[in-house]
């Protein structure tokens, strides 16, 4: 970058300085124009870990400029493409519980939430952005937790609460599939488990602990080694899921099994005054045998045979039961609808007199 931009670019003080000629050759080295061109300061190699993708005074198009110079300078060095995030700065002791925000249930929460939708393909609401996002963040808890051990305090423990979200094993099976979402974030998902595991180790033999907690660091450890505990967590969570979905049919059912007799001791008077259901005098067999012996049946006319009852059966959307349908059986309810519609009507401007009292039966209005 040419001095005369990064002069435009750094803010000056009240004496309308910026302060660039006292730091410059700290972190950066002059090379001299070749020709006619302009001279450039360029970052110094040590400088490069402080490299922040996510620097928030970057434009849009500034951070992919950004991004793919050290992508083409560490391809060029045959290092890792990733760019991992850089230490972060101390905070001062006003603001020294800032970082808890990587550490609350909350944020824990939404780790894990996406890192489930990055192993699950047919998820709608997922983009490349978040799960780099949420990696930078995981690397900037870590980060975090390695100070808070390091200083004695202990006190930010990620690795811990993380793992009872099982975000390391997600990020273990992320790790070990083979979908392109795995690919476009390899080196940078494998630089958060390495540290993550470093951190984890870190904080443990500080403490005197064996592990966080037996379940977390058994998982841990099971699933670096052959991805056996992540087949565990799948089944775990699949019969978790079952056992749910039938403790709410179960719930459904009770409150259905409630309504239902509230109906009937609120309507216990109308299910009193019901008469049994009739019942068939004889059977289909009896029925044929009595036409044949009186002769054959008559259809049409004074002497037409008497017709069979044949049950309509239905079923009762409160109990759920069946019965037949008759004008002195059992009370049943029904869905249904009646609207008042001239849309087959003739004479759709035929205005009735008493409509309340319209029979249309009996009287038509086409």
């Amino acid at each position: 970058m040419a001095h005369s931009h990064l002069s435009k670019t750094l803010p000056e003080d009240a004496n309308h300085e910026t302060g660039l000629e006292s730091v410059i050759e700290q972190v950066a080295t002059f090379k001299k124009p070749i020709g006619s061109g302009k001279g450039i300061y360029e970052i110094n190699a040590e400088c490069y870990s402080d490299y922040n993708p996510f620097f928030y005074h970057y434009t849009r198009e500034e951070q992919s400029k950004a991004e793919e110079a050290q992508r083409k300078r560490k391809k060029q060095a045959e290092e890792s493409e990733c760019c991992p995030p850089p230490v972060p700065s101390r905070f001062w002791p006003g603001f020294a519980t800032v970082p808890n925000i990587l550490n609350c249930d909350t944020m824990l929460h939404v780790m894990r939430i996406v890192l489930e939708r990055s192993l699950n393909l047919r998820a709608r609401s997922y983009s490349d952005g978040q799960a780099l996002k949420l990696l930078h963040l995981i690397g900037y808890a870590l980060y975090e937790e390695q100070r808070s051990v390091e200083s004695g305090d202990g006190t930010f423990r990620f690795t811990e609460r993380s793992s009872k979200e099982n975000v390391f094993v997600l990020l273990e099976a992320l790790a070990s599939g083979s979908s392109q979402r795995r690919d476009v974030h390899k080196d940078l998902l494998n630089w958060v488990l390495q540290k993550f595991r470093q951190v984890q180790k870190l904080s443990a033999n500080r403490v005197g602990e064996a592990s966080f907690s037996g379940e977390a660091m058994d998982t841990t450890e099971t699933v670096s080694d052959d991805g056996v505990r992540t087949a565990d967590v799948v089944r775990e969570e699949k019969k978790k899921r079952a056992e749910m979905a039938a403790a709410r049919r179960n719930r459904i059912m009770a409150q259905m099994s409630a309504m239902q007799k509230n109906f009937i001791r609120e309507h216990a008077e109308l299910f009193e005054k019901t008469e049994s259901e009739p019942t068939l005098s004889s059977s289909l067999m009896d029925l044929t045998e009595i036409s044949t012996a009186e002769g054959p049946p008559v259809c049409v006319g004074l002497n037409q045979t008497s017709r069979q009852w044949i049950p309509n059966r239905h079923i009762c959307i409160l109990c759920q039961e069946d019965q037949d349908v008759t004008l002195g059986g059992r009370a049943m309810v029904f869905s249904a609808l009646v609207q008042r519609s001239t849309v087959l009507s003739r004479s759709r401007g035929k205005f009735l007199e008493d409509s309340e009292t319209y029979d249309p039966d009996r009287k038509s209005v086409v």
